[in-house]
């Protein structure tokens, strides 16, 4: 059994089956996006960091003139 935290659901923590853990995460995956635009991650724009991809990655480093 494996415990998740969700945003917005009342009790800290919810206790799934190994199995609906696996699903979960699966779901995550498909669906998550940059934090910055809401890009999708892909082969040519990869999360380089925390919930952000390589294209706003590199935006951000040239508006802060890095």
């Amino acid at each position: 059994m494996k415990l998740i935290h969700l945003d917005g659901v009342p009790s800290p923590s919810i206790t799934v089956s190994d199995e609906g853990y696996e699903e979960i995460v699966a779901l995550v995956m498909q669906y998550r996006r940059c934090r910055k635009r809401g890009c999708t991650f892909s082969e040519n724009n990869p999360v380089v960091g925390v919930n952000l991809c390589l294209g706003c990655f590199m935006q951000n480093t040239r508006n802060s003139g890095m």
